[in-house]
């Protein structure tokens, strides 16, 4: 993997990084919104109970 990375140009090579660091950066907000209304939802269930 690291061998084809080298033969690439490094505009190619950057423009990839570029777009494997938006996708994290997209997960990473996805699943942190998702684990705070999760969290959100236990406290309401729990205040209820």
């Amino acid at each position: 993997m690291l061998v084809l990375l080298n033969y690439w140009h490094n505009e190619q090579r950057d423009r990839l990084w570029c777009l494997v660091q938006v996708a994290c950066s997209r997960v990473c907000s996805t699943v942190l919104g998702q684990i705070q209304s999760f969290s959100r939802g236990q406290r309401k269930r729990a205040s209820e109970a």
